[in-house]
């Protein structure tokens, strides 16, 4: 998502940058390195280290692992938390704060009967859209993640679980963080609606 948000900052705010940059194959560099990392950090929990246990969380209802002191879980949990969530947050939030700013400047604009500056000669309503669109679905991720990592923070503070229902709530949120994705693009994309009734209809071409 933090990348996403600088593909949408240079596409609104530099668009002769965006096109060397964003170039095919340096997206798909990108998406592979993205995934690559994810996959490595991942691993590195999953079997990088034997000395910790996997554990049955009853409130969670998954396997969690289980660190060989609470300062190890907190080290962990705190550069998990800072390096996964308040740098990329750090980043999206700043680009689209540049994105939103140029956009109002565009229709300030535009209600002025006055063209567009030489920065947004590019910019037409349907990158708009997508810039709006890609930015509810930043906000809602972080709506549904801000509990979750409340209850992490908190949770390593402790000497004892919560209660079930909180650890719930945690996983409801975690889900609807997902799940929610496809109403959004429903709501604010028309084209998107089109072609996914087009999909349940099976009428394509």
């Amino acid at each position: 998502m933090a990348v996403t948000a600088v593909n949408r900052y240079f596409r609104v705010i530099k668009p002769d940058c965006y096109k060397k940059i964003f170039t095919p194959g340096y997206t798909t560099l990108m998406i592979i390195s993205a995934s690559f990392l994810s996959f490595g950090i991942l691993a590195s929990i999953t079997f990088g280290q034997h000395g910790n246990l996997f554990v049955f969380h009853p409130g969670k209802a998954i396997c969690v692992n289980l660190y060989r002191s609470l300062l190890s879980s907190q080290v962990y949990t705190i550069f998990s938390c800072v390096a996964f969530v308040f740098l990329p947050a750090l980043v999206i939030i700043w680009c689209y704060t540049k994105v939103f700013r140029a956009i109002r400047r565009h229709f300030r604009r535009l209600a002025a009967r006055k063209t567009s500056s030489a920065s947004l000669n590019s910019l037409n309503p349907a990158e708009i859209v997508v810039t709006r669109t890609v930015f509810v679905i930043v906000l809602a991720f972080f709506i549904c993640w801000i509990p979750c990592i409340v209850v992490d923070f908190v949770d390593i503070m402790r000497d004892e679980w919560f209660d079930r229902r909180v650890y719930l709530a945690y996983t409801y949120f975690a889900y609807t963080s997902s799940a929610i994705n496809p109403f959004i693009y429903g709501v604010m994309n028309r084209s998107f609606r089109l072609e996914f009734l087009k999909l349940l209809r099976c009428r394509w071409n």
